[in-house]
């Protein structure tokens, strides 16, 4: 057996296997144990689910002094072949979350650590009227974690879920917090109002 430049197999008696290298198969849930560095060959769901885990384990100690020093390109390039072409408009309205995010003192890890995964690439244009958008596959993002099938908010048990699994936090409970459209953070107050 040979290989062919383009990556087919030839045996000695020219009978060939064509293998596709033009669309990879990505990485599901139904391959289990995949290790977290073959996250560039995830789906969707699993690199979402793999990033925000990640990013969970390492909120104290790395991402929050990312965030606080302006890096927002940590490990989370491999999101954007999920995004639409006005990647950088999500980026900005995400980055942007995130820094209001920031200044509230009992600030919501799970969220953060969500949104954290669009903030690349780096924003072009600032303008930016919307807090959700659509990534491969029709799956919708909402900031607000009120709609969408990809990040929502379970009032049950307080805890933020990607693609209908909790993210899991060290604190007790997470506040659900509410983007508006001028850019502000509103966290959940009781059950009634929001602060």
């Amino acid at each position: 057996m040979e290989m062919t430049p383009d990556f087919d197999l030839r045996s000695i008696d020219w009978a060939m296997i064509y293998v596709s290298t033009s669309e990879p198969t990505l990485l599901g849930d139904e391959y289990k144990g995949i290790p977290r560095e073959m996250v560039r060959y995830m789906d969707v769901k699993k690199c979402l689910r793999t990033l925000t885990e990640v990013y969970m384990e390492n909120i104290n100690n790395v991402l929050y002094s990312k965030i606080e020093r302006g890096d927002f390109q940590w490990q989370n390039d491999v999101v954007q072949k999920f995004l639409p072409r006005d990647a950088e408009k999500i980026s900005h309205l995400c980055r942007t979350t995130i820094q209001i995010a920031m200044q509230h003192t009992n600030r919501s890890a799970a969220f953060i650590a969500f949104v954290y995964c669009f903030t690349h690439p780096v924003p072009i244009s600032p303008y930016i009227q919307v807090t959700s958008f659509h990534l491969q596959g029709m799956h919708e993002v909402d900031l607000d974690a009120t709609k969408g099938n990809v990040f929502k908010y379970n009032d049950e048990t307080q805890k933020y879920h990607v693609f209908n699994q909790p993210i899991e936090d060290t604190s007790l409970k997470e506040e659900r917090m509410e983007v508006s459209l001028s850019g502000e953070i509103r966290k959940k107050v009781g059950k009634f109002g929001w602060s």
